[in-house]
């Protein structure tokens, strides 16, 4: 029983902490230079998240914001004339 228990620990921090890293590699896609983003792409495809695709097809087509109070990236859709922003970490199930 223990074990089972350390194992859904083990497993809770482990998701935990992805969560953090690709918050981290989506929002390095905002500062410094084109190879800085270079390097930030490159990082976040060996990622292998359900995110990826998304934040890379909205880079792609232009849809990739940065927030500038806190250099948070989101991608925007334009309804209108107004933006709707979507968190990408929002997005992986």
């Amino acid at each position: 029983m223990r074990a089972l228990i350390s194992l859904i620990v083990f497993a809770l921090l482990s998701v935990a902490a992805f969560a953090q890293d690709m918050n981290a590699l989506v929002n390095a896609l905002a500062p410094g230079s084109f190879k800085d983003r270079e390097a930030a792409v490159t990082a976040l495809a060996a990622s292998g998240s359900e995110t990826t695709v998304a934040v890379l097809d909205a880079l792609a087509a232009g849809n990739l914001y940065v927030r500038k109070s806190d250099q948070k990236v989101f991608i925007a859709t334009a309804k209108g004339d107004q933006f709707s922003l979507i968190d990408p970490q929002g997005m992986a199930s």
